[in-house]
């Protein structure tokens, strides 16, 4: 991205310092994410400010990479805490520091399973004698749950 001198002034005026952090103070995502319009007439669009900030300081995002931040703060955007990484990084980094809550197994409310009953479901299946409909009606949940138990995909860490 290339921006003018006005654009980049434009966008420097809407921060200020606070500690090591860069705050945004222009309009925000719900979620505390800044925003900045950038491009010129007819090919505006709305950015999130890191990313501009990432860009002006580093260069183009490479395609399909996303921009995180290192000090956890979402309106920062000091080129120093900004870096990289594909979604699936974006996911983890976000459950390594405690900001997404685990929702898996037993800690989904929606779960009708539990961790006690994957090893009955495996062992029922592996045992034979009875289908994974059968399985399923035992437990209250549907065919492809059970299938997905079975296979792994459900309940992988038990």
């Amino acid at each position: 991205m290339t921006m003018d001198k006005a654009a980049v002034e434009r966008f420097e005026a809407k921060t200020r310092r606070d500690g090591d952090c860069l705050i945004w103070t222009g309009t925000r995502h719900h979620k505390g994410y800044g925003k900045f319009r950038t491009g010129s007439k007819g090919t505006r669009r709305m950015s999130f400010a890191h990313r501009v900030a990432y860009e002006l300081a580093h260069g183009e995002v490479p395609k399909g990479l996303c921009v995180l931040h290192r000090c956890d703060n979402p309106p920062c955007v000091n080129p120093r805490h900004l870096f990289t990484g594909t979604h699936a990084d974006n996911m983890r980094d976000c459950i390594a520091k405690g900001r997404r809550a685990v929702t898996a197994g037993e800690a989904n409310g929606m779960s009708k399973l539990s961790a006690a009953d994957i090893p009955q479901i495996r062992t029922m299946y592996a045992q034979g004698g009875v289908t994974q409909a059968r399985i399923a009606a035992d437990f209250g949940v549907s065919q492809m749950t059970i299938s997905r138990v079975i296979l792994g995909k459900n309940w992988g860490s038990i």
